[in-house]
C-alpha cells in the first residue's frame, strides 16, 4: 500500500508541468520567487525595528544604593528603588519608588536622605516644556519604525506585481519563440520533402541539377535558422524557469518546460480607451507613489526633531513622598518637592547643522516625487501610444499574412502548371514564413507592452 502511494505522488509530481498555462506560471512564482521571501525577511526586520523603538518605553526598575565607609558620614548608607515609566509625549516619565536610609541620621543639610524606620514612599513625574514637548527623539524613532513598516508591505506588495508582470511576460515569449520555431519547422520539413522529388526529377533529366543544389542551400540555411531558434527556445526556457520553482524554491528542470504541452488560449488585451484617467488613478494609487510620500513623512519627522533639537532644555517635575514609621528626629512625614532644569545652549552648530542638512534632504525628495508623478505621466502616455501603434502594425501585419498565404497557394498551383519556377516558389515560401513569424513577434510585443500597461496603471494595493 506504501509503495502504490509513492508511485501515486511521483506520478502527480512529474505530472505537475505536462501543461503550463499563465496562471500556474504565475502561481508558482508568487509562492516560490526567492525576492518574495527577501521582502518578507526585510518586512519581520522593519517590525523588529518597530518593536525596537517601542522599546524606548519600556517600564524600567532603577535601583541606587550608597554606603559610606569613612569619613564624616562613615556607617552611613541610602537605598533608592524606582519604577519609571516614559512616556511618548512631551519626554514624560512617571514614577514611583521606595527609599530606606541606614547607619543613623544624615546631618541637617542632608536630612532629605534620612527616612523613618519604614522607609518612603514615593511618586512623581517629569516632562520637558521647549525641546521635546511637542516632538522628542524617542517617540519619533517610532513613528519612524512604524512608517518602515508600511514601506516594507508596500515594497513586498511592489515586487509581488513586478514578479507577477514578468513572469506573464517569460511565459508568453516561451509560447511565441516555440510557434515561430514551430514555422521554420514546417518550413524546414518542406525543403526536405521537396528535396526528396528533385533528386528524382534530376535523375530523370527533368529538371536542371543546379535546381537540386540550390535546394540542398535552401535547406542548410533554414536548418541553420532552426538551431537558432531552438537555442532561443532554451534560453527562454531558463528565463521561464527562474519563476517556475519547485517547493524547494529551485526553478524546475529545463527539459520539463520544453517537453511540456502549453494552453493554445490566446491572452485577450483591451486596447485602453482613456489613459487621461488612467494616470490620474495612477498618481492616486501607485505603491511606488506611497512609497515615496512615505519616505517624505520620514524625512519630515527628521526635519521637525533635528528644529526642536535647537531649543533650550526646560525640564519641570514633581514629587511627592510619604515616610512611614518612627525615628531619631521629628518632621514631615509627607514630602512635596517640585523639580527645574534648564540648559540653554550658546552654541547651536550640531543642531542647526542636522537641521539644514534634514531639511535639504525633505526639499530633494520632494523635487523627486515630483519627477515620479511627471515620469509616471510621460511612461504611460508613452505606453498608450506605443500599444495603438503596435495595434494597427499588427492589423496591416496579419493582411499581409493572408495575402502572402494566397499568393503561395497560387504560386503553387502555376508551379504544378509550368508557369513558374522553383526560384519563385522559394520566394513566396519565404515571404510567407516572413510575414508569420512578424504576425507573431508583434504579438507578442502587445502582448508584453499591454502587461507593462496594466502594471503601470494598476499598481496598488487594491490590485494585489
Amino acid at each position: 500500500m506504501r509503495l502504490i502511494i509513492v508511485v501515486f505522488f511521483f506520478s502527480i509530481h512529474c505530472l505537475a508541468h505536462e501543461i503550463l498555462t499563465e496562471e500556474i506560471i504565475v502561481n508558482s512564482a508568487r509562492k516560490n520567487h526567492p525576492k518574495i521571501f527577501i521582502n518578507e525577511e526585510k518586512i519581520r526586520t522593519a517590525q523588529a525595528k518597530l518593536q525596537e523603538a517601542e522599546g524606548e518605553f519600556d517600564t524600567k526598575l532603577e535601583t541606587n544604593y550608597k554606603q559610606f565607609t569613612s569619613g564624616y558620614y562613615d556607617g552611613r548608607g541610602y537605598f533608592e528603588s524606582k519604577i519609571v515609566k516614559p512616556l511618548p509625549l512631551a519626554n514624560a516619565k512617571v514614577y514611583t519608588g521606595y527609599t530606606k536610609s541606614s547607619g543613623g541620621i544624615y546631618p541637617e543639610m542632608n536630612q532629605y536622605f534620612s527616612t523613618q524606620s519604614y522607609g518612603r514612599a514615593m511618586f512623581g513625574f517629569e516632562f520637558s516644556l521647549l525641546r521635546g514637548f511637542l516632538i522628542n527623539e524617542q517617540a519619533s524613532l517610532k513613528k519612524i519604525a512604524n512608517i518602515d513598516v508600511e514601506i516594507s508591505n508596500n515594497s513586498q506588495k511592489l515586487m509581488e506585481q513586478q514578479i507577477i508582470a514578468d513572469s506573464r511576460k517569460a511565459f508568453w515569449k516561451y509560447i511565441y519563440t516555440k510557434k515561430i520555431l514551430n514555422l521554420h519547422k514546417e518550413m524546414l520539413e518542406i525543403s526536405l520533402n521537396r528535396n526528396e522529388s528533385l533528386e528524382i526529377q534530376v535523375k530523370k533529366g527533368d529538371k536542371a541539377p543546379i535546381i537540386l543544389e540550390e535546394n540542398r542551400r535552401i535547406i542548410l540555411r533554414r536548418q541553420s535558422t532552426l538551431n537558432s531558434m531552438e537555442r532561443e527556445l532554451l534560453n527562454s526556457a531558463v528565463e521561464l524557469s527562474m519563476y517556475l520553482r519547485g517547493e524547494n524554491q529551485e526553478p524546475v528542470e529545463i527539459e520539463s518546460i520544453v517537453g511540456a504541452k502549453h494552453s493554445e488560449i490566446e491572452p485577450t488585451h483591451a486596447v485602453p480607451r482613456n489613459y487621461n484617467m488612467d494616470i490620474k488613478q495612477a498618481k492616486e494609487r501607485r505603491l511606488d507613489i506611497k512609497i515615496a510620500k512615505a519616505l517624505l513623512k520620514q524625512q519630515d519627522i527628521q526635519m521637525k526633531v533635528s528644529k526642536n533639537q535647537r531649543l533650550p532644555v526646560v525640564d519641570v517635575g514633581f514629587e511627592t513622598s510619604q515616610d512611614y514609621g518612627v525615628g531619631a528626629i521629628e518632621k514631615d512625614q509627607m514630602l512635596h518637592k517640585v523639580k527645574l532644569n534648564i540648559s540653554i545652549p550658546l552654541e547651536n552648530n550640531k543642531q542647526s547643522g542636522k537641521f539644514q542638512k534634514n531639511s535639504a534632504q525633505l526639499r530633494a525628495s520632494k523635487h523627486e516625487l515630483q519627477l515620479l508623478e511627471n515620469s509616471i505621466s510621460n511612461e504611460i502616455l508613452a505606453t498608450y501610444n506605443r500599444i495603438f501603434e503596435l495595434d494597427s502594425i499588427h492589423k496591416n501585419a496579419k493582411e499581409e499574412a493572408e495575402i502572402a498565404k494566397k499568393l503561395l497557394k497560387a504560386e503553387n498551383i502555376r508551379f504544378k502548371n509550368g508557369d513558374s519556377d522553383f526560384f519563385m516558389l522559394n520566394a513566396r515560401e519565404q515571404d510567407l514564413l516572413n510575414a508569420q513569424e512578424y504576425c507573431y513577434k508583434l504579438k507578442l510585443a502587445i502582448i508584453e507592452i499591454s502587461i507593462e500597461y496594466e502594471f503601470m496603471t494598476k499598481n496598488s494595493l487594491a490590485d494585489v
